[in-house]
């Protein structure tokens, strides 16, 4: 089966999930669950890139867990979140393996005396 989505205009997000639950999703248990994740992806990438493309990458935190509602008790994982940079700094690695991880960098982080 073959969608061309570009032809197609929807009056909702809805009627779109609806759509792609009964046409790509028809499979699964939960068809428009899997819909909406589907859709919910896309939302993500396009915004991921529209961020990217304005000049915000280096302010973009991937898998950030976040409070909800002001409570650290109750935390929810975002698939993103945008932070100012208070200062930045370069420093040139070596002996480092892939991938890196925020360990590794610890390790390799030059100490400053206090």
């Amino acid at each position: 089966m073959r969608l061309h989505f570009a032809d197609m205009s929807y009056p909702s997000v809805d009627a779109l999930q609806r759509t792609l639950a009964d046409s790509l999703f028809h499979y699964t248990t939960d068809k428009k669950k899997a819909a909406g994740r589907a859709l919910g992806t896309l939302v993500e990438i396009i915004t991921f890139y529209t961020l990217k493309s304005w000049g915000f990458r280096d302010s973009i935190v991937i898998e950030r867990r976040l409070p909800e509602f002001a409570n650290p008790d109750i935390t929810h994982n975002v698939e993103y979140s945008l932070h100012p940079i208070l200062s930045k700094t370069g420093h040139r690695l070596s002996g480092i393996d892939l991938p890196l991880t925020a360990a590794k960098l610890r390790r390799l982080r030059p100490r400053t005396v206090p």
